[in-house]
């Protein structure tokens, strides 16, 4: 299993890149590919710290320490089903993980982001600073 930080940049990567990634893909070095494919996001979610992970397993098993898993983001396309799944693994956390759904914006091309509250409706958020409380 491979643990990489996000680079945040003001921009896409440029199309050499994607090509420079390709052709160290064909050489056997996965870690560029998967570092520019996987592991880009735009400045914007900086505040998030984020870090990936890939496991050369399918269906791996990743533990670690509860209170490291401050939030999750579930995608607009996410089924039903396996939200319930996350819900009930994470439910018994100490601290609770802080749920949230992205959607897409109707008027804009980026991601709304809403917190998701139990029993009450979901009011929208404006961005990704303060995702965690900070």
């Amino acid at each position: 299993m491979r643990t990489f930080p996000i680079k945040y940049s003001v921009s896409f990567p440029r199309i050499p890149d994607y090509l420079k990634a390709l052709r160290q893909f064909k050489d056997g070095d996965l870690r560029a590919f998967s570092k520019l494919f996987f592991c880009c996001k735009s400045r914007d979610w900086k505040s998030e710290k984020e870090w990936r992970f890939f496991a050369s397993k399918p269906n791996s098993f990743v533990e670690f320490d509860e209170p490291m898993l401050s939030g999750i983001i579930f995608g607009w396309k996410m089924p039903d089903s396996t939200r319930n799944l996350i819900r009930a693994w994470t439910n018994e956390y100490t601290p609770k993980p802080k749920l949230f759904e992205v959607k897409p914006s109707s008027d804009r091309f980026r991601m709304n982001i809403s917190p998701i509250i139990i029993g009450r409706p979901t009011k929208k958020f404006s961005g990704p600073k303060g995702l965690w409380g900070r």
